[in-house]
């Protein structure tokens, strides 16, 4: 018999109950806030390859109707591309060397330390840096381990270091895209031009969610 002004709480079996709803509800949701965790990552992904698209244009604009470098390399007048040097394989610092100390990318990026490594006195902001003025844009949130989340194709035949008019079928040439390791993406098991490009495209070292920008 309850007395006058007293409370009834909950039995043993209505708390399980309450807590085996909460349970299925958690499981059912956490799998869908999951989910759009990771859409929200590639969304934001997407965005900044947009935006590295549109200051690729702009660079185009701002240098005589010439596309970006992938890498532009002083210190060997010869190859002032880098495009018989080795690129950083990601065994070790230095592995192979940077062509030399003034080497500079076209993004963000320290050729002296592996590509998923911290950032060191090699470190230059790159070619393109000056049209954000900051470099979260060339980072991917699906893998934000690398230095630089994307890559851009240095294959011959590719638009790097050309002027617009040299591109054929430009709406089949491939610009940038999401990309594991260093921001550049060719054969590079040739060890000089002509060089083709990596394939398969969903090659372990392309991010399997790739988006490339045309």
């Amino acid at each position: 018999m309850r007395t006058p002004g007293s409370t009834r709480g909950f039995t043993l079996i209505e708390l399980l109950v309450v807590t085996a709803i909460i349970a299925i509800l958690a499981a059912l949701l956490l799998p869908a806030l999951a989910r759009a965790k990771d859409r929200a990552r590639e969304t934001s992904c997407l965005n900044n390859l947009r935006q590295v698209a549109m200051a690729y244009t702009m660079y185009r604009d701002d240098h005589s109707d010439v596309n970006v470098l992938y890498r532009y390399c002083p210190d060997t007048p010869n190859d002032p591309y880098g495009l018989s040097a080795g690129v950083p394989s990601g065994n070790g610092p230095n592995n192979p060397p940077p062509t030399g100390p003034n080497e500079i990318w076209w993004a963000p990026y320290d050729p002296t330390q592996v590509p998923d490594g911290p950032p060191g006195a090699g470190f230059k902001l790159g070619l393109m840096y000056g049209y954000f003025g900051t470099t979260n844009i060339f980072k991917c949130a699906v893998e934000p381990q690398w230095q630089c989340s994307f890559a851009m194709n240095y294959s011959t035949g590719s638009p790097m270091a050309q002027r617009d008019s040299f591109v054929t079928q430009p709406s089949t040439r491939i610009v940038a895209w999401d990309h594991r390791r260093s921001p550049g993406c060719s054969d590079s098991r040739v060890a000089a031009p002509p060089r083709p490009p990596w394939v398969p495209f969903d090659n372990t070292s392309h991010n399997p969610r790739a988006i490339p920008v045309a």
